[in-house]
């Protein structure tokens, strides 16, 4: 199954391919969520991790035809189609610092969980069936989405949405692990959430257990329960519950 973008997009990650010395990229954000799982809403643009300075990165990109928001740094708008892409330099040494800050931005980004991103991907064909891009795996994923929920929780409550998907959709209904111990211990809906879990403590390592923690403790404060139900559409008599148990199954996967 190729990965389903837009034809711009497409050409994009393909021009950059043929680039002399071209980056390695790794397609993040809701682009790599839909193409493992159903997140029951839809998205216009593609988030690229790309190994490369800024400088380099600026310079491909404006090269394939392709315009920098002046607002929004990390965002750039194709000519034509108008098609979006968010584009953020990972290499090692942003990675190890831990945050990076755009030329002409007043706001930092977390890099933590980049590194999972990068070491963690699925060859993915592009449209034209000539190329293919490494796509962040679902564990990877979800420590991204963290992270960026942690970074700015009031203004990206959809990161919340995504979260409660993967938790709801990481297992298949039909895959037959959900028969295997312990999973045959946990009840059927809270399965997915257990396993999802398994998988993110499969690849983290110490650096990364600090913030997964204070995503489970600052879900606990203000109303972040309620915003998740709410975001991840599970209608209930008692919807903090089901984001409730649906946390502490995750929880209890990641040991």
């Amino acid at each position: 199954m190729s990965l389903a973008i837009t034809p711009a997009h497409s050409a994009l990650l393909a021009s950059i391919q043929r680039a002399p010395g071209a980056p390695r990229v790794v397609v993040i954000g809701a682009t790599a969520l839909l193409h493992h799982i159903s997140l029951g809403r839809v998205t216009g643009d593609i988030d690229l991790a790309i190994v490369a300075e800024e400088e380099e990165i600026n310079e491909l990109i404006a090269s394939a035809g392709w315009t920098r928001d002046e607002r929004a740094k990390q965002r750039w708008r194709h000519a034509e189609s108008n098609d979006v892409v968010d584009l953020l330099p990972a290499t090692p040494r942003i990675i190890r610092e831990g945050r990076v800050r755009l030329q002409g931005d007043e706001k930092e980004m977390s890099m933590i969980g980049f590194d999972l991103a990068l070491s963690n991907t699925v060859k993915v064909p592009l449209n034209d069936r000539t190329h293919s891009i490494e796509v962040a795996t679902l564990p990877a994923l979800t420590m991204l989405k963290i992270v960026a929920w942690l970074d700015r929780p009031y203004d990206r409550t959809k990161d919340l949405g995504d979260i409660a998907r993967i938790l709801d959709a990481s297992l298949d209904e039909s895959d037959e692990r959900r028969w295997d111990e312990p999973l045959t211990t946990i009840e059927h809906e809270d399965q997915s959430a257990f396993f999802a879990g398994r998988e993110l403590a499969a690849i983290v390592r110490d650096h990364h257990r600090p913030k997964i923690e204070e995503f489970f403790e600052r879900m606990q404060t203000e109303a972040w329960l309620a915003v998740m139900a709410k975001e991840g559409r599970w209608a209930a008599a008692d919807p903090e519950a089901i984001s409730t148990r649906r946390l502490a199954r995750f929880r209890t996967g990641l040991g």
